[in-house]
């Protein structure tokens, strides 16, 4: 076992095994973990993490799972400490992670047991944890028994699309009124680029900061932005994607690529844009360039609450 990890058996069945703190996850080692998924979330891809610490100064956290000494998972935290750690939080959203066949209420019980058990929490250290699992009655119940706080502020919604269909079935399953959209929008002669070489991130961040505060909608920040830009790795990429309209850009987005998934980032239209439909033509396209570059699903909005979406 490498030894950057401390391993700590709570709950049983169920053990966390942390990297130490500041750990420079490698790409590739990052990567054999996602290879077990076939879905990871913006917030507990490694390009966030990166782009979040980038921007704070935060200490990220990097820990695996196991279930009955069986690999089971993992996840990324985040800890904001003041006073030399003595003032801690630790946010955990939207995780953990599980592999095949382990995302299972149980485990994800035992394993918010272990967390809570692990790490030091009291009057002056506290756990942000937002899960990636149904927030039923019930489980609520075993959350507070476990010693959690229910927040109903801290709740979040997203649209997950499988992109493992066919492309058929994936057309006959968009809503209708979408899918009308998309047809009048395939009516115009518009084109598509897709870039993944940068060559547009200064268009998209002008046009995204310019469109953002004339509509005065929150959204990610500038800075989040260029850090996710910078965070990029052999694995983990940012693609922009443009439609345009007798050569002129209508519509623009950024989408993260966090094999086996994405995440719809940001995405604007111009006025021209919205009389055509243009959002919906670019969204359908990118969905299709993402399917045939191995991309498994897509998350197509809501990240968690504002803490996250910085």
């Amino acid at each position: 076992m490498n030894s950057s990890f401390q391993t700590k058996l709570i709950s049983p069945g169920c053990a966390i095994q942390w990297y130490e703190k500041r750990y420079k996850v490698n790409p590739n080692v990052a990567q054999k973990h996602c290879n077990k998924v076939n879905l990871l979330n913006l917030l507990q891809s490694f390009i966030y993490s990166e782009s979040h610490s980038k921007i704070f100064y935060h200490d990220y956290l990097h820990a695996t799972i196991s279930i009955d000494n069986e690999d089971a998972g993992f996840f990324l935290m985040h800890k904001v400490a003041f006073l030399n750690g003595f003032l801690a939080t630790y946010y955990l959203d939207r995780g953990p992670v599980w592999y095949e066949g382990f995302d299972k209420e149980e485990n994800f019980l035992a394993f918010a047991r272990t967390l809570k058990s692990d790490l030091p929490t009291g009057f002056l250290k506290s756990i942000r944890f937002i899960p990636e699992i149904p927030a039923s009655p019930e489980l609520i119940d075993e959350m507070k028994k476990i010693g959690f706080k229910h927040k109903r502020d801290s709740a979040y919604e997203t649209s997950i699309l499988d992109l493992t269909q066919k492309t058929e079935v994936l057309r006959r399953n968009l809503k209708a009124n979408w899918r009308n959209q998309l047809k009048k929008s395939e009516a115009h002669d518009l084109t598509i680029e897709f870039d993944l070489q940068e060559k547009y991130q200064n268009w998209l961040e002008r046009t995204y900061l310019k469109d953002k505060m004339l509509k005065k909608y929150k959204g990610p920040s500038l800075s989040m932005i260029k850090a996710l830009f910078k965070s990029q790795n052999e694995n983990d990429k940012c693609l922009i994607v443009r439609v345009l309209d007798k050569g002129r850009p209508v519509s623009g987005a950024l989408f993260i690529l966090h094999p086996p998934s994405a995440t719809y980032q940001i995405g604007f239209s111009m006025e021209q844009g919205r009389k055509i439909n243009a959002n919906n033509f670019l969204l359908w396209n990118s969905a299709l360039y993402l399917k045939e570059r191995g991309i498994k699903t897509l998350d197509l909005g809501g990240m968690n609450d504002k803490d996250a979406k910085s």
